[in-house]
């Protein structure tokens, strides 16, 4: 992912400070006359528990619906998570096949499809 992608999903709130440094040492390996911009996070020191639900919805041929939910819960220095999405709702695909001199064959697919994701884990800090 492109740094720049990163920094747009960096909410400001979670920014403490940002240091430059103009003139960095051989740990940091810099290239050319370059400096280096240093981005200090805070701490998220939030106890207990979080979490976020997005749905959304495809109106086209048919429908589609897609669901997912994040949560997390935190306590001491043991963080667990947990992450879940659902995708699911018909699919129609039609086209044509033209082959020069021999024939125009037509067709059409309909399916329904269901995907299911779910990611658990934690972290010690």
């Amino acid at each position: 992912m492109p740094a720049s992608q990163l920094l747009k999903q960096l909410p400001s709130a979670s920014i403490k400070s940002i240091e430059l440094i103009t003139n960095p040492s051989a740990k940091y390996n810099p290239e050319g006359m370059s400096g280096i911009i240093n981005i200090i996070l805070n701490k998220n020191a939030n106890m207990g528990f979080n979490g976020s639900v997005n749905t959304g919805i495809e109106a086209g041929h048919y429908v589609r619906y897609n669901a997912s939910t994040n949560m997390n819960y935190k306590t001491g220095k043991v963080n667990f998570f947990g992450n879940y999405g659902y995708n699911g709702g018909d699919n129609y695909n039609y086209g044509h096949v033209i082959r020069p001199g021999v024939n125009m064959q037509d067709f059409i697919f309909t399916d329904n499809r269901e995907s299911h994701l779910l990611k658990l884990g934690a972290d010690v800090t």
